[in-house]
């Protein structure tokens, strides 16, 4: 039996082994295949162990779902900058970025977030973060594991 538990970061309400044992009891029901919408079909009675980790409210849960929309469009808003800003500067920069204020987290310009050195901070230890995240979905994948030794080495430094 496999042991389950959050990544980082996860905002869940349920027991992660209880919800990896019922996808895996899904999956293995379906062929091999786990598709969010077998997942959301399986908890919509009360008994099930995955109903309570949905919102099954339709005006909190069309709200919810609006607000999911709005951080992923702003999320995919990118800056085309023109030749002005230089050489290193990328094609394509995202426009916002998060970052933590005292009591919030809110979108800011990514060049501005990039020019105030605390936002800086917060901006470059997500990107490792997420980094060795990648890192450890993708371990077992031996074509990248020169990436993974020039990962450590940049930890490392």
């Amino acid at each position: 039996m496999a042991v389950y538990n959050w990544k980082d970061g996860a905002r869940q309400k349920l027991s992660a082994q209880v919800v990896g044992d019922e996808l895996e009891r899904l999956r293995q029901t379906n062929n091999g295949e786990l598709t969010a919408e077998l997942a959301l079909d399986a908890a919509r009675p009360k008994s099930s162990p995955l109903h309570d980790g949905f919102e099954w409210d339709d005006t909190v849960a069309a709200e919810q779902h609006r607000l999911t929309q709005a951080r992923s469009m702003i999320r995919s808003v990118v800056i085309v900058p023109d030749k002005s800003m230089g050489p290193a500067v990328p094609t394509e920069v995202r426009a916002f970025v998060v970052v933590e204020r005292e009591d919030h987290r809110a979108y800011v310009g990514t060049f501005d977030a990039l020019s105030d050195p605390e936002s800086r901070e917060q901006i470059v230890q997500r990107a490792m973060r997420e980094l060795r995240q990648w890192r450890e979905r993708y371990r077992q994948i031996e074509e990248l594991a020169r990436i993974f030794e020039a990962i450590d080495n940049q930890q490392a430094a």
